[in-house]
């Protein structure tokens, strides 16, 4: 994971709390002109603690997935808490299976696609 200490952020909007954690979409472009587009970031209210959680379309420079809450299209809490643990729910484009549903506990590893619902590079959420 990167530290916001080298990048700067433009457009950081749909900012979510999961147990005491901050998940927002941020369009980032990173020293050296790296640019992950907009992709997940998390942040503990610290700069230190404020990071890239992955980046989820790293098709080429440039190419975001677009992360934003699944509460968006579907009305359901954009958080799970209890027995699962603390989880995000969110929508997101990896660059070949379109927009699906996607789960982050705040790592890169526990970031996943829950399911490619529409197999393919097709979509199954309308953006």
């Amino acid at each position: 994971m990167r530290s916001t200490g080298d990048y700067s952020f433009s457009d950081v909007e749909y900012m979510v709390e999961a147990n005491g954690t901050v998940f927002f979409a941020a369009d980032t472009e990173g020293a050296g002109g790296s640019d992950f587009g907009t992709e997940l970031w998390k942040t503990d209210g610290t700069s230190q603690g404020t990071e890239l959680v992955k980046d989820i379309n790293d098709t080429a420079a440039g190419a975001g997935s677009e992360p934003f809450p699944l509460a968006f299209m579907y009305q359901v809490p954009p958080t799970v808490n209890g027995e699962l643990g603390s989880k995000y729910l969110f929508i997101a484009n990896d660059g070949s299976s379109g927009l699906e549903p996607w789960v982050s506990d705040g790592s890169a590893t526990g970031t996943v696609i829950l399911k490619d619902i529409s197999a393919g590079a097709g979509s199954s959420v309308i953006d």
